[in-house]
């Protein structure tokens, strides 16, 4: 048996029961809440969430060429370091081989310096040598002649 209550009316029933206008009018409002809260609230969070993601996935995009670009700098500068090791090796290379050059001139023309200053000490000793020996030769022949004077008693022209 049916519930009848006079203020329910209308619409015959669903399920059973008897609906009336206050039912409607909360559907309304609960649809009319959906709508405006989807306008002024969810749409604009969901389009800021949506912002946000493009902004940080253009930031992650930029951040991935400069880290790109980064390590492409950072080979070039490694390349160049490694050309310039290379290139200071070879200058090392070229000033040991000119020291050596120079070191083997300077020796060379200190030998031959040596042995004309020992050949010059050579010749002047030889000559002292002589001078004192043509001395000698002309002293002794002077003590000869002296003591032979001695022992004879007179003189020996």
């Amino acid at each position: 048996m049916p519930i009848s209550n006079p203020a329910i009316s209308g619409f015959g029933g669903i399920m059973g029961l008897d609906l009336n206008y206050t039912i409607l009018i909360q559907l309304f409002l609960f649809l009319a809440l959906i709508v405006f809260l989807n306008r002024f609230l969810i749409n604009p969070i969901v389009n800021l969430i949506i912002e946000r993601k493009k902004r940080s996935k253009g930031a992650l995009e930029e951040a991935k060429i400069l880290e790109s670009e980064t390590e492409k700098m950072l080979a070039e500068y490694e390349k160049k370091m490694e050309e310039a090791k290379l290139k200071a090796q070879d200058i090392k290379a070229r000033l040991r081989q000119e020291a050596a050059r120079q070191e083997s001139e300077i020796l060379e023309k200190a030998r031959r310096e040596a042995a004309l200053f020992l050949k010059d000490i050579q010749k002047s000793l030889d000559k002292q040598a002589k001078d004192i020996l043509e001395d000698f030769e002309d002293k002794s022949k002077i003590i000869v002649h002296e003591v032979v004077e001695k022992m004879l008693g007179r003189n020996v022209a």
